[in-house]
């Protein structure tokens, strides 16, 4: 009888010491995943998604400007025929308009700001690929083989900054000469039918991508 319970006993303290076991496994698991979940986030990188985005916003942004420039001509075109109103009114009450309060304002306000948005992207891009270099040389001065691909990778994202930058300013120049042209119509029109009534000489231009 005392041997059986002997072997009873044994087993009992077998079983709770697995459970107990087990059960600081779990609590040392939890505790791994609470201060994972607890960990500050990884600082979100530049994406490139958003050089397509800018892109794509001036391009919306050259689409307009070349539509209120055709505006602007229509009604140029009118008041040089004399079908409308006299050339000194159309002048001053319709091209003008088109020119200063609608092509300038936007190009001013919009336009630039979009341009804003490009460089402020692609300053970020650069300033990451110079950290990932950094790191880069950082591993190699402790003795780590440098990682297969990292000239590949900076590579790419210096093509991609070249690109963006190209593109964009692409637009960018045919945005400031819609822009200049629409001044001169404005002011050419000025020179035969109205002089001194232009929009002047002072035409908004949005500065290139560096």
């Amino acid at each position: 009888m005392q041997g059986r319970k002997g072997d009873y006993m044994s087993r009992c303290s077998g079983y709770h010491a697995a459970i107990k076991t087990t059960v600081i496994t779990i609590v040392a698991m939890v505790g791994l995943l609470g201060v994972t979940a607890c960990a500050a986030p990884s600082r979100n990188l530049s994406d490139p998604a958003k050089f397509k985005t800018v892109e794509h916003a001036l391009r919306t942004d050259l689409t307009k400007v070349v539509h209120d420039f055709g505006r602007e001509r229509r009604h140029a075109n009118a008041g040089a025929s004399g079908k409308h109103e006299r050339d000194c009114y159309n002048l001053k009450n319709n091209v003008n308009f088109v020119v200063l309060s609608t092509i300038r304002s936007f190009v001013i306000g919009t336009v630039t700001a979009d341009r804003n948005s490009m460089q402020s992207n692609i300053n970020h891009m650069r300033r990451d690929r110079s950290d990932f270099e950094k790191d880069i040389f950082d591993f190699i001065n402790d003795g780590v083989a440098r990682p297969a691909g990292t000239q590949l990778a900076i590579r790419s994202i210096t093509t991609k900054i070249s690109q963006a930058k190209n593109n964009a300013n692409g637009t960018i120049e045919a945005v400031n000469k819609v822009v200049h042209n629409a001044y001169d119509v404005a002011n050419d029109l000025a020179a035969r039918s109205c002089p001194g009534s232009g929009p002047g000489g002072q035409v908004p231009r949005v500065a290139p991508l560096t």
